[in-house]
């Protein structure tokens, strides 16, 4: 049986959409930072796993204001890397930051 290969585009553009969703025409508000990512993650695994069955998810969302400070982060994963794969992405207004990372992990 042949592995469903990770749908590195088809999860960029979820991501992106959830993102702008919640984040649309806001502004940074420290007290809304737990709603929005919540909204985002839940929003972008909701639709994954409805699209992509036969696959698990990871996912992280990390909201920042931009404040002019910087931000260093690595990850590192071992997987089978003809079915599992992983998409960052970033987006930014004039108040804050969004990376979102979703680790797609076929089940086999």
């Amino acid at each position: 049986m042949q592995q469903p290969k990770f749908e590195t585009d088809a999860v960029r553009t979820i991501t992106e959409q959830a993102i702008q969703t919640s984040l649309n025409n806001q502004v940074y508000d420290h007290s809304s930072v737990n709603k929005w990512s919540s909204e985002i993650l839940e929003t972008t695994l909701r639709t994954l796993c409805e699209k992509f069955p036969s696959y698990k998810f990871v996912s992280q969302c990390l909201i920042l204001q931009k404040a002019g400070g910087g931000l260093h982060v690595s990850s590192s994963c071992y997987w089978d890397s003809n079915s599992d794969g992983m998409v960052t992405v970033r987006w930014e207004n004039e108040s804050m930051h969004c990376i979102v990372s979703i680790y797609g992990l076929a089940v086999q």
